[in-house]
């Protein structure tokens, strides 16, 4: 609903990444990857190789260059999420922009967070934090939006994001059984995985609470443990609109991406320095 939409305040400059940060960035990488080696040397000491791996991520956060790099990869990832959304509400360039960046701001303060408990700051206080920040953000995008219409789609669109972003691997899967999905099966699909992640309650990085969800620990555990009921309320909704090849095809993908998850949470896990829990009096 352009017409809706609040003014937008003057356009803040945007460097670009000059050559001497790009090299400073290629840098960076090549220390990350000799860090993880260094971790993965020290598998008899897993301590070691998880405090090797906290190292190299909190050094690249501490380097200006390293944190434009990581502020980069969330420009990117901002536009694949959301820039769908955007061009259906019909803004104007600078708009448009300014949305984005409002989008980014959201997504950086998180990781912001994040490498705040990685270095070993409180966690509870950390979480408190992350949960004001979410609240101010929200707060910014519902004044942008100036529209309650607007801002229902948005949380439909942001909420259903973890499963759309499944869809390319789900359709990948189905090609390869010279299977087709249209684009009302995939709709069905998409809500019948977002109803199964969020009435199990089982562990999910996607948002905010994530941060919770990390300092609590235990992130395999509580997955694994939730994988079985998730998928028995999948397959009771979706035999009623996939055909039986198309079922079997999307219990497979299912399968190939329980893997890359546990692969996720074991890293998150070793990431998330552990802190002493303290005793009430």
């Amino acid at each position: 609903n352009p017409s809706s939409v609040t003014a937008v305040p003057s356009e803040a400059s945007k460097p670009d990444a000059s050559a001497a940060e790009k090299t400073t960035t290629r840098n960076l990488l090549s220390q990350s990857r000799v860090l993880s080696n260094g971790a993965a040397k020290n598998s008899e000491n897993p301590d070691e190789g998880d405090n090797a791996m906290r190292d190299g991520v909190k050094k690249m956060w501490d380097n200006p260059a390293g944190k434009a790099m990581m502020n980069q990869g969330l420009k990117t990832a901002a536009s694949m999420m959301y820039q769908d959304f955007i061009d259906g509400l019909n803004l104007t360039k600078e708009e448009s922009d300014y949305f984005m960046s409002l989008l980014v701001k959201g997504m950086s303060d998180q990781q912001g967070i994040s490498m705040e408990m990685i270095s070993g700051g409180d966690q509870k206080s950390m979480i408190a934090e992350m949960q004001k920040l979410e609240k101010e953000h929200q707060a910014e995008v519902k004044k942008f939006l100036n529209s309650e219409e607007d801002w229902q789609a948005f949380e439909e669109y942001k909420n259903l994001m973890p499963e759309r972003q499944q869809l390319d691997g789900i359709r990948a899967t189905m090609k390869e059984k010279n299977l087709d999905l249209d684009a009302a099966t995939e709709g069905k699909l998409v809500k019948a995985m977002h109803r199964a992640r969020t009435n199990t309650q089982g562990v999910d990085l996607s948002g905010p609470k994530a941060l919770e969800q990390m300092a609590n620990g235990n992130l395999v555990e509580g997955f694994e443990s939730n994988w079985d009921n998730q998928q028995e309320l999948l397959r009771a909704e979706t035999k009623e609109f996939l055909s039986e090849e198309q079922s079997a095809a999307f219990q497979n993908y299912q399968t190939q991406m329980k893997e890359m998850q546990l692969i996720q949470l074991r890293m998150a896990e070793k990431m998330m320095p552990k802190q002493p829990v303290s005793k009430e009096k």
